[in-house]
């Protein structure tokens, strides 16, 4: 359990980055169109497809940035897509419980889910061959409980560079994904308008991330984040979506990041919802531990039903 709440808090580190960075170059590069665009209308289940063309830069990592593909049943389709980013700390991918089982959760309630295997620390090592990536990206402490937070920012690492590097590069794999389900939107039977993200830990940075990017055709519609604060200086976009999320409060200090997240939300005028649980512990993802927590889903389709994104379709 201690090793499962220093990844969290690591991961925390790191996806406050991404809108730092973003920040301080300016407009995001214009995205290429990737090969996810000649994908057939009819998929198996958990179909995996390349979202970088081979030409494009984000295709550099040795395993390529991908969408696995979980289409509904077309008879309850609601026309509305999420992009599932699993945690992991930037070093793996929880991609069964924070990935597959919430796919499969979001087609029982007919909606489109596409889980995306976004770039990791290991693929900035390889990248970098023989000798690379052992700078301090390689290996870091646990957040401080009494970290100060001002701007909802709580980064005590800004100047880790591989940690940057690769939550740029993740975070651009957010946009990629969320144009492409745009492309692919009357192919799949997605309305072009409905398409959100969902990032657990570490992919929680990479869901707000994405909004911070301000690529118009990238954007998300709305955003949920599942203990993954964007510990940034976060300057709320006037367009920003509506905003999802849920924390146990004994997982600190990322519940507290989340705390300052949800406030320059509402200070900037967005819509925004958010669970505490007295007590969930770190990653509790879909594990049932009998503890309030365990239906933090449940309150994720309450959400998106009151901003009109499904109807009250229940699982059979």
């Amino acid at each position: 359990m201690k090793k499962a709440k220093v990844a969290h808090r690591i991961a925390a580190v790191v996806l406050a980055l991404a809108a730092g960075r973003q920040a301080a170059n300016g407009a995001a590069p214009a995205l290429p169109v990737a090969t996810l665009q000649q994908a057939p209308a009819t998929l198996a289940a958990g179909q995996v497809f390349p979202i970088w063309a081979e030409t494009d830069a984000g295709s550099k990592a040795p395993v390529k940035p991908t969408l696995s593909v979980y289409l509904p049943d077309p008879a309850k389709s609601q026309g509305t897509a999420v992009i599932v980013c699993p945690g992991g700390a930037f070093r793996g991918l929880a991609f069964a419980d924070e990935g597959v089982t919430v796919a499969k959760s979001l087609n029982e309630r007919g909606i489109t889910a596409l889980v995306l295997r976004y770039h990791l620390l290991t693929d900035i090592a390889a990248a970098a061959g023989p000798g690379g990536g052992r700078g301090r990206g390689g290996g870091m402490g646990a957040l401080p409980r009494n970290l100060e937070i001002k701007n909802a920012n709580a980064n005590p690492e800004p100047d880790n560079k591989e940690l940057a590097e690769v939550v740029k590069l993740a975070t651009l794999d957010g946009v990629q994904s969320i144009k492409l389900a745009r492309q692919n939107a009357a192919k799949w039977n997605i309305n072009p308008k409905k398409i959100g993200i969902l990032g657990f830990s570490a992919g929680g940075g990479v869901a707000v991330g994405s909004l911070l990017v301000g690529d118009a055709e990238g954007k998300p519609d709305f955003i949920a984040t599942c203990y993954g604060p964007a510990l940034v200086d976060v300057d709320v976009p006037a367009d920003a979506p509506p905003l999802f999320i849920a924390v146990a409060a004994d997982h600190q200090p990322v519940a507290n990041g989340l705390m300052a997240l949800y406030t320059v939300w509402k200070t900037a005028g967005k819509s925004a919802e958010m669970h505490i649980y007295s007590n969930g512990r770190a990653g509790f993802g879909m594990r049932k531990q009998g503890l309030p927590s365990d239906t933090w889903i449940e309150r994720y389709y309450d959400w998106m039903k009151v901003q009109r994104f499904i109807e009250d379709v229940k699982p059979k």
